[in-house]
């Protein structure tokens, strides 16, 4: 599975004038960690780290969750092997 607009969507990069990234999962309403998010949390960590001006990242949740934890049906006949290859692949 590649990287999409749909799973860019799922979470939103800030990088404040202090250096620091934040990085919103944007998954309403418990932000729970699908396969589209995994990848967009790749992509913003991945991006956050390749900057200059990024000293630190922090992961938070939108509207004032962090996180229901993983969503269930991303361990699906499908959705276990890519959720996993998101979760262990190396660049």
């Amino acid at each position: 599975m590649e990287s999409s607009n749909r799973a860019k969507r799922k979470t939103l990069m800030g990088v404040g004038a202090d250096g620091v990234a934040i990085i919103t999962i944007n998954n309403p309403p418990l932000n729970l960690l699908s396969v589209d998010v995994m990848f967009s949390l790749k992509e913003n960590t991945e991006e956050a780290l390749q900057r200059d001006d990024v000293k630190a990242i922090v992961i938070t949740g939108s509207n004032g969750k962090f996180s229901g934890g993983f969503d269930v049906t991303a361990f699906g006949r499908k959705g276990r092997t890519t959720l996993l290859s998101v979760l262990f692949q190396q660049p």
